[in-house]
């Protein structure tokens, strides 16, 4: 997957490291890898921290478009769903 579209002031290399960690971290078949396979990287940028000298911040982004295999009934994405982008 070409990571040239990817925003952010990281090298294309740690745009690419970043998408295949997502992709690698979950077993395949499961519904953590569904949902990662539908997660688009939008951006992944640095920062100085400010409070503390040398430590640079990691920001990265990502675009998931809801659909009907995640809605929980009543017309919401599944709190389930919800919840494990949260733990991603």
């Amino acid at each position: 997957m070409d990571v040239s579209g990817i925003a952010g002031n990281v090298p294309d290399e740690d745009k690419a490291r970043v998408r295949d960690a997502m992709l690698a971290k979950h077993p395949k078949g499961s519904f953590a890898d569904w949902i990662a396979e539908r997660l688009k990287l939008a951006k992944v940028e640095t920062t100085q921290d400010d409070n503390a000298p040398g430590k640079i911040i990691y920001r990265v982004v990502h675009e998931l478009e809801a659909c009907d295999e995640m809605d929980n009934g009543g017309g919401s994405v599944h709190g389930g769903c919800i919840a494990h982008l949260g733990a991603m």
